[in-house]
């Protein structure tokens, strides 16, 4: 066997069980979406571990249905976005990363409307406009959006 052959085959187990992911996003539009994990992981880049989140969420009624989706993954490269996202979703500007990082540890199970845009890459972008409850009740005021 060519050290190429005995190399995937020592990957081939973790290979097998892994989970294939999915790569769709609803369309441009408005949504409401129910939050459903927060995967809170440590990458490192150039040497240096960073924090890293990455929010998935599931289309709530209309074409879409039941869909689940990734929303995106925050690092420090945009912690603008996260900031404004913790703050729609809490109400409130969290300065502190500690403290934000235990407000999205709250996040799997709200209900939300928002809203996907492509951006120039072409790529989904999702911006969350504000709370619900899963019903569709009247929406709270959504914070407004800081730049990455």
């Amino acid at each position: 066997m060519s050290k190429w052959e005995d190399t995937l085959q020592q990957f081939n187990e973790s290979y097998a069980t892994s989970e294939a992911r999915s790569t769709w996003a609803p369309p441009p539009g408005k949504y409401d979406a129910l939050l459903t994990d927060v995967d809170r992981t440590i990458t490192e880049q150039d040497g240096v571990a960073q924090p890293r989140w990455s929010i998935k969420a599931q289309i709530i009624g209309g074409e879409h249905d039941s869909k689940e989706f990734s929303m995106g993954t925050y690092t420090p490269k945009n912690f603008g976005m996260l900031k404004s996202l913790i703050a729609t979703l809490t109400g409130e500007v969290i300065n502190d990363l500690s403290a934000a990082d235990e407000a999205l540890k709250a996040v799997p199970g709200m209900a939300v409307a928002l809203t996907a845009k492509k951006n120039p890459k072409g790529y989904t972008n999702f911006y969350v406009n504000a709370i619900i409850d899963a019903g569709g009740a009247a929406p709270q005021e959504a914070a407004p959006e800081a730049d990455a």
